[in-house]
């Protein structure tokens, strides 16, 4: 009979012949992120900077975040995201100046399907909160530039010196504050009591990157009331925003390298009277700021306030820089005929997107 279940030693004894067998696999979610190009590897010995895109093959929406074994090496930006339905984002995963050749990093991406109302997963808690089963994980191949050896290292050293003689030669004005430069830092490493700024950054690590910078250039005319406006907006949306208040005189200094201490992103606002980026007297300028974030890799957001982007600073070192820093691939908010709710709105989503994700 059909309902009879046979015995072990009954289906032992059937012919091997008359026995179909199938194999059941457990189900397997399909992805929900595409990572374009497809088998890509993250090749840093051509280039510092690497670009992926990012797709939502879900039907609703998908959080994303990239984990690194090397962050003080290594970054990603942005590092974590929510992307709606069929949404695409570009990411770039960047060697950091400090970055020692072969210093190795592994890059881990997690995705995972949610139905969120603020827009992002931000904390440990929240993707420790998800079922394990839900998500999806993917590690990147990297290739890294070999360690230098000695000789090759006495090599480049001879070929440095023999460059910065060939400059001095051409322009012995030029060359003579290289030489001072080089001195004092010499002197700097070889006085017990003196250390550089870098060397105090790699000394304190238990600082934390925890808020956005706002730079602007104040002109006593609408800028000076509006970037503190679309600040309080900001904070009263969520976002940790720092703005140095420049009416504190005598303090704007250390509140400005205060800022830009704990920065994990940068907004620029970016004016053309006066000129955002314009060196000046002032070792606190919008122009240090910028070449900071710059050289930090720290994420920067561009609001344009003048009609010509990147402005021309009149002057020589803060035009080229704001050519090669503010690019047409940043994050760029057209806010000449946007209100300050709306902006703030715009610049709290550009935010979100780049904002670590809380490894407290």
């Amino acid at each position: 009979s059909a309902d009879v279940a046979l015995s072990r030693e009954e289906w032992a004894a059937l012919p091997q012949e008359c026995i179909q067998e199938w194999r059941l696999t457990a189900h397997v979610m399909p992805p929900v992120l595409q990572i374009e190009p497809v088998g890509s590897t993250l090749d840093f010995r051509s280039d510092t900077v690497q670009k992926l895109k990012f797709t939502n093959l879900h039907s609703g929406s998908v959080a994303f975040k990239i984990t690194l074994t090397a962050p003080h090496a290594y970054t990603a930006r942005p590092g974590a995201g929510t992307l709606g339905r069929g949404d695409r984002q570009d990411v770039q995963f960047l060697r950091k100046a400090s970055c020692a050749a072969g210093q190795s990093c592994k890059f881990r991406i997690q995705a995972v399907p949610v139905e969120l109302t603020d827009g992002m997963l931000r904390s440990r808690e929240q993707w420790a909160a998800l079922p394990q089963e839900s998500i999806q994980e993917r590690e990147l191949i990297t290739l890294l530039e070999e360690p230098k050896g000695e000789k090759e290292a006495q090599e480049e050293q001879r070929a440095q010196g023999a460059r910065e003689k060939e400059e001095e030669a051409k322009d012995p004005e030029e060359a003579e504050p290289k030489k001072a430069k080089k001195a004092r830092k010499a002197g700097e490493a070889e006085s017990p009591g003196t250390a550089s700024a870098s060397m105090l950054e790699e000394e304190w690590t238990d600082i934390k990157r925890n808020h956005v910078l706002l730079s602007a250039r104040f002109d006593h005319g609408e800028n000076e009331l509006r970037v503190p406006n679309v600040a309080k907006k900001l904070k009263d949306l969520g976002s940790p925003v720092f703005i140095v208040d420049a009416g504190v005189g005598s303090h704007f200094g250390p509140m400005t390298m205060e800022g830009l201490l704990s920065a994990f992103a940068m907004v620029a606002f970016v004016s053309c009277t006066p000129a955002y980026g314009e060196k000046t007297a002032s070792k606190y300028c919008t122009y240090f700021e910028l070449k900071y974030a710059n050289e930090k890799d720290l994420p920067i957001l561009c609001v344009q306030l003048g009609d010509k982007f990147p402005p021309s600073t009149g002057e020589r070192n803060g035009t080229a820089q704001n050519s090669f820093v503010l690019t047409q691939d940043l994050v760029r908010i057209d806010g000449r005929s946007m209100n300050d709710d709306d902006l703030a709105q715009r610049l709290h989503a550009a935010i979100l997107k780049v904002a670590p994700v809380d490894s407290s």
